[in-house]
């Protein structure tokens, strides 16, 4: 409600920790329940007599509350863009108490009424002036969330957004400089809201990206901490064991987990599973694996002569042979 009559700060997301918890029990929350009770008993009184103000409050808590996360989560708190449906209901009561009550029915009611007039052009220029400004932050996400989280820095989500955003998109600092600013903005993100699995994964990848094996298996195990069936962190972690940290029991455990119990048919997790089978001396798991992982990349050189490696340990050359040889064809493509 109050963004509607002073729209600053506007950003696109609200969430912890944009303002305080409060219980149900404080007094802004009662003046906030109050007023939309007020608004309810009002429309209820007057809209079979087709009241503009009672059409104004419909305008404005029906679109509104099919964002108020009372009814059903829709996975933000509050945003600005939520306000824009329900800003009809309130200009048009704006409009109608104009009309209605300070006699602005004509050109000539509103030239003589200078003292209302000159805060009204006040408004309207200022407002036009940040609708203007605020257009610019919504050029892209890098933008966005740019300009957004040096409003909210305590923000969780939007130092999350930031970073991913960052990473992905661009392209005006160098590589590294740009990964240790992503790692700053998602630790703040953290310390912020510790519960964020999806920011603790998102670490993970940027402590990749850094050569830092041990610290991203740290944060995709936090992820599993707060979200068990995480089944990218399970992937993570078993490509991590496999490749980098060498344990391949875990890399076994996590992987097996992805494809049996979350019956996940990535190629490349497939991929992983199959070396992994084979640097155990389970050739046959192998070749399992590799003919799903070719049945849904069958272009992938690399898979084909793995399988051919797998065949020959089991002896069977002829198998072996004419793995390899498609993996030739495919190089030569």
């Amino acid at each position: 409600m109050r963004l509607m009559f002073l729209p600053h700060p506007l950003v696109c997301d609200y969430s912890v920790a944009s303002f305080p918890f409060v219980g149900i029990g404080n007094p802004i929350s009662l003046l906030g329940w109050a007023l939309y009770v007020a608004m309810g008993i009002y429309f209820l009184l007057f809209i079979r007599k087709r009241n503009i103000i009672a059409l104004s409050i419909f305008l404005f808590v029906i679109p509104l509350g099919l964002t108020s996360n009372i009814f059903f989560n829709i996975g933000a708190p509050m945003a600005e863009r939520f306000l824009f449906l329900p800003s009809f209901g309130f200009a048009l009561a704006i409009a109608y108490l104009l009309y209605r009550y300070l006699g602005f029915k004509n050109i000539e009611g509103w030239s003589k009424k200078p003292v209302i007039m000159a805060p009204l052009l006040t408004f309207l220029l200022l407002f036009s002036i940040k609708t203007i400004s605020r257009n610019m932050d919504w050029k892209d996400n890098m933008s966005l969330f740019e300009a957004d989280v040096k409003k909210l820095p305590d923000n969780a989500k939007l130092n999350y957004y930031y970073s991913n955003t960052l990473i992905k998109e661009n392209n005006r600092l160098p590589r590294h400089e740009t990964l240790e600013l992503g790692l700053v903005k998602l630790q703040k993100a953290l310390e912020i809201n510790p519960n964020f699995h999806w920011a603790n994964y998102s670490l993970g990848q940027v402590y990749e990206k850094l050569n830092k094996p041990i610290q991203a298996l740290s944060a995709y195990t936090k992820v599993l901490e707060l979200a068990p069936n995480h089944i990218f962190s399970h992937t993570m972690i078993g490509k991590l064991y496999a490749s980098q940290l060498n344990d391949l029991d875990k890399a076994q455990y996590h992987l097996e987990k992805v494809v049996n119990e979350f019956k996940q048919e990535d190629p490349i997790t497939l991929q992983y599973l199959g070396n992994i089978y084979g640097m155990m001396g389970q050739h046959e798991k192998a070749i399992t694996i590799y003919h799903r992982a070719v049945r849904l990349d069958p272009d992938n050189e690399n898979t084909w002569r793995n399988l051919g490696m797998a065949y020959q340990f089991t002896g069977n050359q002829i198998k072996a042979d004419e793995c390899f040889q498609k993996a030739d064809q495919i190089s030569k493509k």
